[in-house]
């Protein structure tokens, strides 16, 4: 089943990217180390943990694996995963990247992050307001020890497409436009656009996502 649904996915993302080449980031909370398994023999490598506890506690069981840490993170839990995941998709403020940054460069690593930005403006959702992106990326620019790769958002859970949508390209309009700053700062290098779950994957690629963070879809 798992396989099946693995499948199924890859190819509603192709269809949806039009050939682009989009990630596909496999989220593995709750889920059991069988069902973890069974997926990285269906031939998914990039898993994800919403929680710091969740992978530790897999991480190690599965070390030809690439974790990415998508959820909200406390900077006293940096420790346990500053210079064992391949990417952070939810650094929201200045103070976290810092914190970030300055574990990292004692592990002599540099860490990749995306920014969290919540688009939506809903209270419930994490993230950097999008009009203090830019200023962000300044003053991350300055930070040892990291590299901005890009932008991650959440959208809500919602059946109105049309809303959705307009979500999504608004964020591709601000990803596109941070962009410039490539050329500007050593450590800033935007490519990468975090958005789309198992309910709205296909949507946000069609929108330009280049990343989606899959769970639901693929386990059930």
């Amino acid at each position: 089943m798992i396989a099946d649904n693995l499948k199924r996915i890859k190819d509603k993302i192709e269809k949806a990217s039009g050939g682009s080449v989009v990630e596909l980031v496999a989220v593995t909370k709750n889920r059991t180390m069988e069902e973890i398994i069974r997926l990285k023999e269906a031939g998914q490598y990039v898993m994800a943990e919403n929680r710091v506890q969740e992978f530790n506690a897999k991480a190690p069981l599965l070390p030809d694996v690439s974790w990415d840490i998508i959820g909200n993170l406390q900077k006293n839990k940096l420790k346990y995963i500053v210079g064992k995941v391949r990417l952070i998709h939810s650094a929201e403020s200045c103070e976290l990247a810092r914190a970030i940054g300055e574990l990292s460069v004692k592990r002599g690593v540099v860490t990749d992050i995306l920014i969290e930005t919540n688009v939506s403006g809903e209270e419930s959702k994490h993230g950097a307001e999008p009009s203090a992106l830019e200023e962000m990326i300044g003053q991350m620019s300055e930070i040892k020890g990291i590299k901005v790769k890009g932008l991650m958002t959440v959208a809500p859970n919602t059946n109105d497409s049309a809303y959705l949508i307009r979500l999504f390209e608004k964020t591709k309009n601000i990803f596109d436009n941070l962009m410039k700053y490539n050329a500007k700062y050593d450590n800033i290098e935007v490519e990468i656009l975090s958005m789309g779950m198992s309910q709205d994957y296909e949507i946000a690629v069609k929108c330009g996502s280049n990343m989606v963070r899959i769970g639901t879809a693929l386990f059930e």
